[in-house]
């Protein structure tokens, strides 16, 4: 009688062997095997008896010896066999995913994120991709979420960087827009009211009762 070697996907680890064993699910083998060999990390091999290992699809990986792929978790990545986690400024919000998304203007996020966090009132981000949010400038205000800062009105003032609102100047002072600061009035002229972009002129009253500016 005559050997005969293993087929691909089988194996017989000693001499004198009467058949072939198939290879487990995870590992894989060439003909002629005395072994098989573990399926490498990102790679599986689903079935008893493979002659080859299959690659895991995008947002999916797995360790050596895998007779399955499992999916990335929430925060990160897999464009090819391993998990990744996304980079500050992206999300990946699913199980699974092959790629990180930017996160929108107004927003940022940290590594691994998967989900991005709306930048706080007083503060902005402009460009998609944050991985923080800059502080207001002096002068100017945002809400929640912002992707620009808005120019205080005449009238009101922001006194520092980070700003969530702007405040009215106070009686006897003005400003005109973007301000940081309220100016007072000079003599001979007032504001009535908070919040007023120009002071007016004081109307002075001659002796016979008639007003003049």
């Amino acid at each position: 009688s005559t050997c005969t070697d293993c087929t691909t996907g089988t194996f017989a680890a000693s001499a004198g062997s009467s058949t072939c064993g198939n290879c487990a699910a995870g590992k894989f083998s060439g003909a002629a095997a005395s072994t098989c060999t573990d399926c490498t990390a990102g790679t599986f091999a689903g079935s008893a008896g493979s002659s080859t290992c299959g690659n895991c699809a995008a947002g999916k990986s797995s360790g050596a010896a895998a007779s399955t792929c499992t999916d990335c978790t929430a925060g990160t990545f897999a464009g090819a066999s391993t998990c990744t986690d996304c980079t500050t400024g992206t999300f990946a919000a699913s199980a699974g995913s092959s790629t990180c998304g930017n996160c929108a203007a107004g927003k940022f996020s940290g590594a691994a994120a998967s989900t991005c966090t709306d930048c706080t009132a007083g503060k902005f981000a402009a460009s998609a991709g944050s991985s923080t949010c800059g502080n207001c400038a002096a002068g100017k205000s945002s809400s929640a979420a912002a992707s620009t800062c808005t120019d205080c009105t005449t009238g009101t003032f922001a006194a520092s960087a980070g700003s969530s609102t702007c405040g009215n100047c106070a009686a006897g002072k003005s400003s005109s827009a973007a301000a940081s600061t309220c100016t007072a009035c000079i003599h001979g002229q007032y504001t009535v009211f908070a919040g007023s972009s120009t002071c007016r002129t004081t109307l002075a009253v001659n002796i016979t009762g008639s007003a003049s500016a």
